[in-house]
């Protein structure tokens, strides 16, 4: 009985061949029938594995595109005007369809679809299974490598899934449960900023999408980061009223762990960064001070934030961390800082790549993740050093300024710049300078426009802060 069951899920090269020809007779004789069963554009050329049948295909697929009709004649007249075919072979073709059966059993063809179907997985996997074991590979690269992998196994097994759909009413569902869930602050499926003003705007830091906040060196995109971190840092601290933890992931490929702790520290507990800097150099601070600070680390420390300061780290090691943070925690949100900083593996058809290139494979990358994983990724960016020779009304941030834009403008679906408002000549520093002037000589207060360049989902905008540099701290301007 074991034998038998074996036997049939054994097919030979023969057997495939007569699968092609019955799927061939069936769309080019019973067309009608058969579309009731499949979509013709959903058989890809690519299921056809002998090189005949799958010429025909790609050639009757396109007469079907291009004017709906098609039969052997036209088939054989497609393939004759394709210069990259010799005569021997559109001989070969000519013989096939003219021994073509014309009276293949049409009932079975959903069955003959599946098997062609997977009969295409299993040499894709054979394919990618012989690429895994002859790769060589080091333990830098390997989790890019996964990745690579992860992502063609997933192609395969994506291109062999159908389609799915809803009808209206399970649609109005679905949105009516995002309705209920969103009228709670504590199980609302997305986080918000914590600014009114932005969030009307943008409605939140939404899953499946792409967020990107831009600006030159200096003005403030991770302090202002850090702040929609503290905004939400109640959502993700216990006790949860979810299966999982909420979480909030950081990647830091600037800064240290500690810096950023420390600045967030500040913004939190209100007090001056001076301070806490002292306080690190092993310098008395006031009693008061270390009192508010103690309570400020309880609290950060008491929140799901998961933090990565691996300066080196490439796309794949961030896939793949980012990955292990969504099995464990309900992640909502990740903050990449900053996008240009992030590496590639070093492979060999990567090497001759420009900027806008390798912008282009992280931001794409980023945004499907952001849908797979349903969070939202907010990725920091840099402007365009010639943005600093316009002056006036020219020197308001474009999306043409993102810095080696490669697709951000397409992959993106809030793009965010903050910039200094004219009205205020403030001394553009750069983050980490700031932190090592003294108390004295910081600007208390600067003004700060954030100006949304693109907004998928809504309006777009120009918004006022007030960045209180003694602290990092951004409110939105009275």
């Amino acid at each position: 009985m074991q034998e038998e069951e074996s036997s049939k899920k054994s097919l030979t090269d023969w057997d495939i061949a007569r699968v092609e020809k019955a799927v061939l007779s069936s769309y080019i004789y019973n067309y009608l029938e058969v579309i009731n069963f499949s979509e013709i554009e959903a058989v890809p050329p690519e299921f056809f594995p002998n090189k005949i049948p799958r010429q025909i295909f790609q050639a009757l697929l396109t007469l079907e595109t291009k004017n709906g009709i098609f039969d052997p004649i036209l088939i054989l007249e497609a393939l004759k005007s394709n210069n990259k075919f010799n005569q021997s072979f559109i001989n070969d073709c000519s013989d096939y369809l003219t021994n073509l059966p014309r009276r293949a059993s049409y009932f079975n063809f959903r069955k003959y679809l599946e098997i062609l179907r997977n009969n295409w997985i299993k040499r894709e996997l054979d394919s990618l299974s012989r690429e895994i074991i002859n790769t060589r590979w080091n333990v830098d690269i390997i989790n890019d490598l996964i990745a690579k992998w992860e992502k063609s196994f997933l192609e395969i097994t994506l291109k062999n899934r159908k389609i799915n759909f809803l009808n209206a009413k399970e649609v109005i569902k679905s949105y009516d449960n995002l309705v209920v869930s969103s009228q709670s602050s504590e199980t609302a499926c997305y986080l918000t900023t914590g600014y009114q003003p932005l969030d009307d705007k943008i409605k939140g830091l939404k899953p499946g999408q792409l967020v990107v906040i831009a600006s030159r060196p200096g003005v403030g995109k991770t302090t202002f980061a850090l702040n929609l971190i503290n905004n939400n840092l109640h959502r993700i601290t216990p006790p949860f009223k979810t299966e999982k933890e909420i979480a909030i992931g950081v990647f830091s490929l600037e800064m240290t762990n500690e810096i950023i702790i420390e600045k967030l520290i500040a913004i939190e507990s209100k007090t001056k960064l001076y301070t806490l800097q002292r306080l690190s150099e092993g310098k008395k601070v006031q009693e008061l001070d270390l009192d508010i600070i103690e309570s400020s680390k309880k609290k950060i420390s008491e929140a799901n934030l998961l933090f990565c300061d691996d300066a080196n780290i490439t796309l794949g090691n961030i896939i793949a961390t980012i990955k292990l943070w969504a099995r464990k925690y309900l992640l909502k949100l990740v903050i990449i800082d900053y996008l240009q900083l992030i590496n590639l593996p070093l492979e060999k058809e990567l090497n001759n790549w420009n900027p806008n290139q390798k912008i282009s494979l992280i931001s794409r990358q980023l945004k499907i993740l952001s849908i797979e994983l349903n969070i939202c990724i907010l990725s920091l960016s840099q402007l365009n050093r010639k943005l600093e020779e316009r002056k006036g009304a020219d020197k308001i941030p474009e999306l043409s300024d993102l810095r080696d834009s490669g697709s951000i403008e397409q992959d993106a679906d809030i793009v965010i710049f903050l910039y200094q408002s004219s009205s205020k000549k403030n001394k553009e520093l750069d983050e980490e300078e700031e932190m090592m002037i003294g108390e004295e000589e910081q600007h208390h207060s600067s003004e700060i426009s954030l100006k949304i360049g693109k907004n998928r989902y809504g309006p777009t905008g120009t918004i006022q802060f007030q960045l209180d540099q003694e602290v990092g701290k951004f409110f939105v301007s009275k």
